[in-house]
């Protein structure tokens, strides 16, 4: 058996292998809290309202007026397989007191009822 004896130098070569490893690990560290910074938010989650339940929340105003107010541009909605919905912050936004007229008017023939 073979005793090895460490020499001096080949401590300081690995205390500055050591120190190069952790610097490398710390500078890894800092650019992935960088990266995870810059990522974008997940997307919210959008709540769509039938055109009834919509209706409902906005007091019980008729479907027909709901329609004619997204018609206008009013209320904002969305076609999903052939229905018609409108986001709760649509809803909310009314409900909020957003003065009326501040949508915007869909081109005809885009789908709108």
């Amino acid at each position: 058996m073979t005793v090895r004896l460490a020499s001096p130098n080949s401590d300081a070569r690995r205390q500055l292998a050591e120190d190069r490893v952790r610097a490398i690990a710390l500078e890894l560290a800092d650019a992935v809290i960088d990266l995870a910074a810059m990522a974008p938010a997940p997307p919210q989650a959008v709540e769509l309202l039938s055109v009834e339940e919509a209706a409902r929340r906005l007091g019980g105003i008729a479907r027909s007026t709901l329609y004619q107010l997204m018609a206008a541009g009013t209320v904002r909605s969305v076609e999903v397989g052939g229905r018609r919905f409108v986001p709760s912050s649509e809803v909310d936004a009314i409900a909020a007191g957003r003065p009326r007229g501040t949508g915007t008017r869909r081109p005809p023939g885009s789908g709108a009822p």
